[in-house]
């Protein structure tokens, strides 16, 4: 089986960071891969309320919505107490004083070990809620990464153990599947983002098997949802902040 890499790409992923705009913790030396946010419950803060309810809140992700936060925890200390758990991609801070932060993980192992090591503990008197959060939205391709990527134009005689071997060398892989029986496409799913970054820069529009390959990010299922009330309550959350001024 062949495999040629073009030796110029014009499809490498940009720099992103969602929580960047609105101040918080950044850590540095670190990229941010997108991550969209999302809540399931009604969220609470000051006299803001906002509900958000979907069927897909729990569905494991990378980013954690925590709430019942202490105003007065040090962004240090979440960083160290949540960083034991993995590689933390950005912690999200500003809007501590309305009781939440939001926090994500590149590796989507790190985020369920933390997600059930930390649910309910006390930090500063107060129990943390956690759940997930998970992509919404009309994401631009820059957004989307979460794993996932789907690799089009397959050759029929490329196994998924052939795929394996390829894109393994990447990062660990969680799970290969068709897209659809129809076609001969593949979703090929990472546990960590960065892995899938690297694939997606280095193989895209590689040759296997003679035939050319094209490869994109897919968000978890390869769907899309609705934007979340949670980018609501932020806004209201920052008027809050400015008006206090």
């Amino acid at each position: 089986m062949g495999l040629d890499t073009p030796a110029n790409r014009g499809d490498e992923l940009e720099d992103f960071d969602l929580f960047s705009s609105g101040g918080g913790m950044e850590l540095e030396g670190d990229d941010c891969l997108g991550v969209g946010q999302g809540n399931s419950d009604i969220v609470r803060a000051s006299n803001v309320s906002i509900v958000g309810g979907h069927p897909y809140s729990e569905h494991p992700s990378r980013t954690h919505f925590l709430r019942n936060i202490n105003s007065n925890v040090e962004d240090s200390e979440l960083k160290a107490l949540f960083e034991q758990y993995g590689d933390i991609c950005t912690l999200y801070t500003a809007c501590k004083h309305c009781g939440f932060a939001m926090i994500s993980y590149y590796d989507i192992r790190a985020a369920q070990n933390a997600k059930r090591g930390l649910q309910t503990k006390p930090l500063r008197h107060r129990k943390l809620d956690i759940h997930y959060s998970i992509l919404k939205g009309n994401p631009s391709e820059k957004d989307v990464n979460q794993g996932m990527l789907v690799v089009f134009n397959l050759d029929t005689s490329v196994s998924t153990n052939e795929l394996q071997q390829i894109f393994g060398v990447f990062g660990e892989i969680k799970e290969i599947h068709d897209t659809s029986p129809q076609q001969n496409d593949k979703f090929i799913e990472f546990y960590d983002v960065r892995a899938a970054e690297a694939a997606l820069c280095a193989l895209n529009r590689c040759d296997i098997s003679r035939k050319q390959i094209k490869i994109e990010q897919s968000p978890p299922g390869g769907q899309y949802y609705h934007l979340p009330a949670v980018f609501s309550f932020l806004f209201h959350c920052f008027r809050e902040v400015d008006s206090s001024f």
